[in-house]
């Protein structure tokens, strides 16, 4: 069995980034926070749909609202889109 991945954001941020999808995000917002829409692993298929593709392609977003797969990774696989 593997070793288990260590999330890069607490509990405590990864609230508080739902929170702050509820409220509206900007651009000023995604560069706070490590989450599926600023990471490079994130793939617009349209349609509002998203999926990552890390391993499997994972549908994260449909129809712009996450789904449950939303930020699976708990920010272990994220890399930034700059």
């Amino acid at each position: 069995m593997g070793k288990k991945k260590k999330a890069k954001i607490s509990f405590k941020e990864f609230n508080d980034l739902f929170n702050v999808i509820e409220e509206g995000l900007n651009e000023d917002t995604l560069e706070d926070y490590p989450c599926c829409l600023n990471c490079d692993n994130c793939v617009y298929i349209g349609e509002g749909d998203s999926i990552c593709d890390v391993d499997e392609p994972i549908l994260i977003l449909s129809d712009w609202e996450p789904t449950d797969s939303y930020f699976c990774c708990n920010g272990c696989d994220w890399v930034s889109k700059d």
